[in-house]
């Protein structure tokens, strides 16, 4: 139960925070600035904005009962609340006409989201004494082409039938095999890279942090900013910035919920734990992981 809780709070403030940052962040262009901001092109999220003290302040609330007692608490907690403040007295429509502000803004709440991270490494963690095979994994990039493509093949059903529907199917499980088999590669060198070293499921562990970061790195960088004009060495720096800030928080995570007693067998199951821990079977939490993995890509 205390692991989904803390799952859940961290759920909460980690949402929050990544939709202020990219709030923020779209006012810093000056072409989303003028079509979202000045022009009101997402109502919903210009409500966010003028309401996000409010999520401050619960960001902060939630800081101060979940986290761990010490110094540490109380100024993660009290930078929330401060930011709270800022935004209640100085609304962010203001705020915002001022682009370099919008980086600064975007860049402070996941900066706010790396500092929690690293704080929730406080907790007393007993890292799993051996690294795995690579069975599952194989298992699990497997069965998350097969259950990816099988989504993209119940949508096509809407659009097209016959030869051209079994065509893109084919395809699309062409695609999603290579590209899982690749990332099956990938984590398979990690882990026998990791066997080698002295503590393997550490090392497996922050060679799956490193791939998540890099991953998200090429995806805000190359996929996502190009599409709101966002591109250059600033753009890269930021694209990495955030990845490596939300990684970092998600590492926070995975340790407090092994720190809650939940179990883990090597470095992989213990970075995945927050969406596992709470199937018993390891077999299944596999097939699970699949699963969300496979939803997260479509």
């Amino acid at each position: 139960m205390k692991g989904a809780v803390t799952v859940g709070i961290r759920a909460v403030q980690g949402a929050f925070l990544f939709l202020f940052g990219a709030y923020c962040l779209l006012a810093y262009l000056p072409f989303t600035y003028h079509q979202i901001h000045e022009g009101n092109l997402l109502p919903w999220l210009n409500e966010f904005g003028r309401l996000a003290w409010v999520g401050w302040f619960a960001v902060g609330g939630l800081a101060w009962w979940s986290g761990r007692a010490g110094v540490s608490r109380i100024a993660i907690a009290a930078a929330a609340v401060v930011a709270g403040v800022v935004v209640l007295f100085w609304p962010l429509s203001g705020q915002l006409k001022t682009p370099a502000i919008g980086l600064v803004w975007c860049l402070f709440a996941f900066g706010w989201m790396a500092w929690s991270g690293i704080s929730d490494w406080g907790a007393e963690l007993e890292w799993p004494e051996q690294s795995g095979g690579s069975g599952r994994l194989f298992v699990a990039s497997l069965v998350s082409a097969v259950v990816l493509t099988g989504a993209y093949a119940v949508e096509g059903l809407w659009r097209m039938s016959g030869a051209g529907q079994a065509v893109a199917t084919i395809f699309s499980l062409d695609a999603h095999l290579l590209f899982f088999m690749g990332l099956f590669a990938v984590l398979a060198l990690a882990r026998s890279i990791a066997g080698v070293l002295r503590r393997p499921a550490v090392a497996e562990f922050w060679m799956m942090a490193g791939v998540a970061a890099f991953f998200g790195q090429f995806v805000l960088s190359r996929m996502l900013f190009p599409v709101v004009s966002f591109e250059g060495i600033l753009a890269g720096v930021v694209a990495l910035f955030c990845a490596v800030s939300g990684v970092v928080f998600w590492s926070g995570i995975c340790a407090r919920v092994r720190a809650e007693g939940h179990e883990a067998e090597d470095g992989v199951g213990l970075f995945f734990l927050p969406v596992t821990f709470w199937v018993r079977g390891a077999v299944v939490s596999w097939v699970v992981l699949a699963v969300v993995v496979a939803g997260g890509c479509a």
